[in-house]
């Protein structure tokens, strides 16, 4: 009980930490509509930025990376949607529930959230534009699709996840990966906790995408590099 105790006042310390830094912020942000450097990780090779926008209540997110793996290892675990759950931030699960085409899925996917908020589910349309002598990248694009299906109760359809991720290649053994995008997971949770769990989801998804890049089956060349039909 002592330890229960003990937890819950850390917690509750934490978190009000967290809101005062993040109103903070928000007041020092005179131009709602710049970026602001969260962290720059040189260890790790990663930036990342958020935004408050004016017509948004979350903050948008910009991050810019440098992975050292092949771009066709990259883009093997892209295309794995049920192995996204094991390195994207607090992702449960994730399935393939329409193949479009080798370019194209629509995805469920299940989010578990921080203690004492409910969980998410999401629909998402993930595509992906290749490479062309007018886009020396990969393209992939997420898109939420709230109404796609019913509502799941007890868990919160989240309303938006709409980001894209560039992939360049910089050399045999290393890949640029820049993303952007915007969250919302619905509900009535307050902004001050959202804006703090969104402000650490991409870093640490990276890192998970960094020890999911040494699986071997990313580097297997007979693996898919788009989406395949179950």
């Amino acid at each position: 009980m002592k330890f229960r105790s003990l937890l819950f006042l850390s917690l509750f310390f934490c978190s009000s930490f967290a809101q005062a830094t993040d109103e903070l912020d928000d007041l020092r942000a005179v131009n709602k509509n710049e970026w602001r450097l969260l962290k720059n990780d040189q260890r790790q090779k990663i930036k990342i930025w958020t935004k408050n926008e004016d017509d948004k209540p979350i903050r948008s997110f910009k991050v810019e990376s440098v992975m050292d793996a092949p771009m066709s290892t990259l883009l093997r675990l892209a295309a794995d949607i049920p192995g996204l759950s094991n390195w994207f931030f607090l992702m449960k699960s994730a399935k393939v529930i329409k193949h479009i085409s080798e370019r194209e899925v629509i995805a469920y996917v299940v989010f578990d959230a921080p203690m004492g908020l409910p969980n998410r589910d999401l629909i998402v349309r993930i595509s992906n534009v290749p490479m062309s002598s007018k886009q020396p990248y990969v393209l992939y694009k997420w898109e939420a699709l709230p109404d796609y299906l019913p509502l799941k109760p007890p868990l919160i359809r989240m309303v938006a996840a709409n980001f894209t991720a560039k992939y360049t290649r910089l050399n045999d053994s290393q890949t640029a990966l820049d993303t952007e995008g915007y969250f919302n997971p619905g509900g009535n949770d307050p902004t001050w906790a959202v804006n703090f769990m969104q402000t650490r989801a991409p870093y640490t998804s990276l890192l998970g995408l960094r020890r999911a890049l040494l699986n071997t089956k990313y580097q297997d060349p007979s693996q898919p590099l788009s989406f395949q039909a179950e």
